[in-house]
């Protein structure tokens, strides 16, 4: 079999005329320039090159969808940089605070069944300041 072969796309061809020699086209040419962002087609293969003039630059936008429970119908608003920079560290905050209260909740339970069911010398090693103090109760009594 031949390693070479042909792939022809809608992007990377353009009509000739009746009497054009086909064929491929010297690396000396400009190849094929698409004229207009109309002349690309979806899902036709590689664009060959293209000169793109930009005429204004818009600040970067984010769509916000929020959704309540009384309507089914998300509504969405458009946000600078800087309102979904407020918005993103107010969720965070929001977010950490809601870890912490399931961390003190998790917590105090944990500390909850421990003291119910710890036995007497666990508590008494918990309560004292140093292992050398617990170690002096245990010999003294």
């Amino acid at each position: 079999t031949c390693p070479l072969f042909l792939k022809i796309t809608t992007n990377n061809t353009r009509l000739a005329k009746w009497d054009a020699k086909l064929g491929f086209m010297s690396p000396k040419s400009s190849g094929i320039t698409i004229k207009s962002l109309r002349d690309i087609y979806p899902g036709g293969g590689n664009i060959p090159s293209i000169d793109l003039v930009v005429c204004k630059r818009y600040p970067k936008m984010f769509l916000e969808q929020i959704s309540t429970d009384e309507k089914q119908i998300p509504t969405t608003s458009h946000l600078t940089e800087g309102e979904e920079a407020s918005r993103r560290s107010m969720y965070d905050l929001k977010q950490q605070r809601a870890g912490e209260k399931h961390a003190e909740a998790a917590h105090s339970e944990c500390a909850k069944e421990l003291d119910e069911d710890a036995p007497l010398e666990w508590k008494q090693m918990v309560l004292s300041n140093s292992p050398e103090e617990y170690y002096e109760k245990l010999t003294s009594s």
